[in-house]
């Protein structure tokens, strides 16, 4: 059993130091996003709670819209 005290705590600090990043991670620069079919969207319009939800309480509490393979979402 060791007693922990600030001298014990320095003695057992180690030093973390990252190995470096490749260049090419670096340089990397993502390209614009383009929503398509399968991606999962929740649309929230302010202020028109009517909007949120067209098929009212009864519809599935799920407020996630699914794009289809054309492209649409209801």
């Amino acid at each position: 059993m060791v007693q922990i005290t600030s001298a014990t705590a320095r003695q057992q600090q180690v030093i973390y130091t990252p190995a470096p990043v490749a260049q090419q991670l670096l340089a990397y620069k993502p390209g614009d996003y383009r929503i398509g079919a399968g991606d999962g969207l929740v649309v929230t319009v302010w202020e028109h709670q009517e909007l949120n939800a067209p098929g009212g309480p009864e519809q599935s509490s799920s407020s996630t819209r699914v794009v289809r393979n054309d492209g649409t979402l209801y």
